[in-house]
């Protein structure tokens, strides 16, 4: 249905992105091209998913807890 390239040179943020529905479409984004940020509280998962979206493209993950305003604070290190 979309183009192959159609978010080259995006960059995506995807929140709870190490499994379910976050994880799918982080999948989908990077085959259209994105460069895929991956968000949530399980580093394992999100390790696991970055590496297996990575195969096409750029992804990175970043521990985080939306829960927790103390823990989000902490995490505004990345770049």
């Amino acid at each position: 249905m979309f183009e192959k390239g159609l978010l080259a040179g995006k960059r995506i943020l995807v929140h709870c992105g190490g499994s379910g529905l976050g994880a799918a479409m982080g999948r989908r984004f990077v085959e259209l091209g994105a460069e895929l940020i991956i968000c949530g509280r399980r580093l394992d998962l999100l390790e696991q998913t970055a590496e297996k979206s990575a195969a096409n493209s750029a992804a990175r993950w970043l521990p985080s807890d939306a829960i927790s305003a103390t823990a989000a604070r902490r995490r505004h290190e990345w770049t």
